[in-house]
Protein backbone atom coordinates (compact mmCIF):
# COMPACT_ATOMS: atom_id res chain seq x y z
CA UNK A 1 0.00 0.00 0.00
CA UNK A 2 1.38 3.36 -1.05
CA UNK A 3 1.59 6.08 1.60
CA UNK A 4 -0.76 8.97 0.87
CA UNK A 5 0.43 12.13 2.59
CA UNK A 6 -2.79 14.09 1.93
CA UNK A 7 -4.96 11.32 3.37
CA UNK A 8 -2.69 10.99 6.39
CA UNK A 9 -2.86 14.74 7.09
CA UNK A 10 -6.64 14.77 6.68
CA UNK A 11 -6.96 11.87 9.16
CA UNK A 12 -4.70 13.60 11.69
CA UNK A 13 -6.64 16.84 11.32
CA UNK A 14 -9.87 14.91 11.89
CA UNK A 15 -8.50 13.34 15.08
CA UNK A 16 -7.29 16.70 16.35
CA UNK A 17 -10.64 18.31 15.61
CA UNK A 18 -12.51 15.53 17.42
CA UNK A 19 -10.19 15.76 20.42
CA UNK A 20 -9.61 19.52 20.65
CA UNK A 21 -12.29 21.11 18.46
CA UNK A 22 -14.30 22.42 21.40
CA UNK A 23 -11.19 23.93 22.96
CA UNK A 24 -10.27 25.60 19.67
CA UNK A 25 -13.80 26.95 19.26
CA UNK A 26 -13.67 28.50 22.74
CA UNK A 27 -10.24 29.97 21.99
CA UNK A 28 -11.53 31.40 18.70
CA UNK A 29 -14.47 32.98 20.55
CA UNK A 30 -12.09 34.51 23.10
CA UNK A 31 -9.78 35.81 20.37
CA UNK A 32 -12.75 37.29 18.50
CA UNK A 33 -14.03 38.99 21.67
CA UNK A 34 -10.60 40.36 22.58
CA UNK A 35 -10.04 41.58 19.03
CA UNK A 36 -13.43 43.32 19.11
CA UNK A 37 -12.48 44.93 22.44
CA UNK A 38 -9.26 46.31 20.93
CA UNK A 39 -11.12 47.65 17.89
CA UNK A 40 -13.85 49.10 20.08
CA UNK A 41 -11.36 50.85 22.31
CA UNK A 42 -9.40 52.31 19.39
CA UNK A 43 -12.56 53.44 17.60
CA UNK A 44 -14.12 55.02 20.67
CA UNK A 45 -11.00 56.78 21.97
CA UNK A 46 -9.51 58.15 18.75
CA UNK A 47 -12.01 61.01 18.60
CA UNK A 48 -11.23 61.86 22.23
CA UNK A 49 -7.48 62.19 21.76
CA UNK A 50 -7.14 63.52 18.22
CA UNK A 51 -6.89 67.30 18.43
CA UNK A 52 -6.47 67.61 14.67
CA UNK A 53 -3.17 69.44 14.96
CA UNK A 54 -0.76 66.94 16.54
CA UNK A 55 0.99 64.52 14.24
CA UNK A 56 -0.71 61.17 13.78
CA UNK A 57 2.08 59.20 15.47
CA UNK A 58 1.73 61.22 18.68
CA UNK A 59 -2.01 60.58 18.70
CA UNK A 60 -1.37 56.88 18.04
CA UNK A 61 0.99 56.73 21.03
CA UNK A 62 -1.73 58.21 23.26
CA UNK A 63 -4.27 55.83 21.83
CA UNK A 64 -2.00 52.84 22.46
CA UNK A 65 -1.67 53.88 26.09
CA UNK A 66 -5.41 54.32 26.50
CA UNK A 67 -6.11 50.87 25.04
CA UNK A 68 -3.22 49.12 26.78
CA UNK A 69 -5.46 46.80 28.80
CA UNK A 70 -7.31 45.64 25.69
CA UNK A 71 -4.04 45.00 23.86
CA UNK A 72 -2.71 43.02 26.83
CA UNK A 73 -5.89 40.96 27.12
CA UNK A 74 -5.67 40.14 23.41
CA UNK A 75 -2.07 39.00 23.88
CA UNK A 76 -2.85 37.08 27.06
CA UNK A 77 -5.45 34.92 25.33
CA UNK A 78 -2.76 33.64 22.99
CA UNK A 79 -0.31 32.74 25.77
CA UNK A 80 -2.44 32.00 28.83
CA UNK A 81 -1.53 28.30 28.80
CA UNK A 82 2.20 28.99 28.70
CA UNK A 83 4.42 29.07 31.77
CA UNK A 84 4.97 32.48 33.45
CA UNK A 85 8.49 32.84 32.06
CA UNK A 86 7.28 32.42 28.47
CA UNK A 87 4.41 34.81 29.16
CA UNK A 88 6.78 37.49 30.43
CA UNK A 89 9.08 37.06 27.44
CA UNK A 90 6.08 37.45 25.15
CA UNK A 91 4.87 40.60 26.93
CA UNK A 92 8.39 42.06 26.80
CA UNK A 93 8.51 41.40 23.07
CA UNK A 94 5.15 43.10 22.61
CA UNK A 95 6.34 46.14 24.56
CA UNK A 96 9.40 46.43 22.32
CA UNK A 97 7.52 45.88 19.08
CA UNK A 98 5.67 48.59 17.23
CA UNK A 99 2.68 46.37 16.34
CA UNK A 100 0.25 48.02 18.78
CA UNK A 101 1.45 51.47 17.80
CA UNK A 102 1.09 50.67 14.10
CA UNK A 103 -2.42 49.34 14.69
CA UNK A 104 -3.38 52.52 16.55
CA UNK A 105 -1.83 54.63 13.80
CA UNK A 106 -4.10 52.98 11.24
CA UNK A 107 -7.14 53.97 13.32
CA UNK A 108 -5.89 57.56 13.64
CA UNK A 109 -5.37 57.87 9.90
CA UNK A 110 -8.76 56.30 9.12
CA UNK A 111 -10.38 58.71 11.56
CA UNK A 112 -8.68 61.70 9.96
CA UNK A 113 -9.72 60.59 6.50
CA UNK A 114 -13.32 60.21 7.66
CA UNK A 115 -13.20 63.70 9.22
CA UNK A 116 -11.98 65.21 5.94
CA UNK A 117 -14.69 63.38 4.01
CA UNK A 118 -17.31 64.68 6.45
CA UNK A 119 -16.03 68.22 5.99
CA UNK A 120 -16.18 67.86 2.20
CA UNK A 121 -19.70 66.53 2.46
CA UNK A 122 -20.71 69.58 4.50
CA UNK A 123 -19.15 71.93 1.95
CA UNK A 124 -16.32 73.20 4.15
Amino acid sequence: MKWNKALFIRNIEGLITKRFGGVQDRLNDEVDAASAAVRGCLESKVALVDDGTSDAMTIAQSLTSLCRNEFHEFAYIHIKNENPHVQQMFYDKIERSKDNLNTALVYVLKYRISQKEDQKGQGR
